[in-house]
């Protein structure tokens, strides 16, 4: 790994970290709408697979040493067990899943679009299976409690990290 690569990777973690605290409390749910997602989304988009997995890997390695990075200046193994354990350890793999998809289609908003969306279901799939393990629910009331209410929030971050991580990277490509 290059400086270069290795700078890129650091700041996407530290980006992520700040990402993640933008979080509103629903009352719904355990669950809270942040931007940590939109995190997962910009490493994949930006990074090669196996940096985006490590740089979001460092993200769960910096929380469950006890550094509070997580929704809600959350920290610890605790919060990585917890409801919505399911959701943060699935970010590594959701990054990565998106920076392959990309690697191999290409970069447009379209390829962005539709790479970031298979990551949002890689996500949603671990946090609902997590939660029903965690909470002893069904399937059916998982996802509806977790996973359906935050899709359209989840694809209008979509749609503007689409559109800004293609700004980003015609701006920083050599020409």
């Amino acid at each position: 790994m290059n400086v270069k690569l290795l700078t890129k990777s650091a700041l996407i973690c530290a980006l992520m970290c700040v990402l993640s605290q933008i979080a509103v409390p629903l009352p719904f749910t355990a669950i809270v709408l942040s931007l940590g997602i939109t995190g997962m989304y910009i490493a994949g988009a930006l990074l090669p697979p196996r940096s985006a997995l490590f740089s979001l890997l460092a993200y769960l390695l910096l929380g469950a040493a006890g550094v509070p990075v997580f929704a809600k200046f959350g920290s610890g193994i605790g919060a990585l067990i917890g409801p919505t354990g399911g959701f943060l350890i699935t970010y590594p793999k959701g990054a990565f899943v998106i920076s392959l998809i990309l690697k191999k289609t290409g970069k447009s908003f379209l390829k962005y679009s539709f790479a970031m969306f298979i990551g949002t279901i890689v996500c949603h799939s671990g946090g609902v299976l997590w939660f029903c393990i965690f909470q002893k629910a069904g399937l059916l009331a998982s996802a509806l409690a977790v996973s359906l209410p935050f899709i359209p929030f989840d694809i209008f971050k979509i749609m503007i990290t689409a559109m800004l991580c293609g700004i980003f990277e015609r701006r920083i490509r050599p020409h």
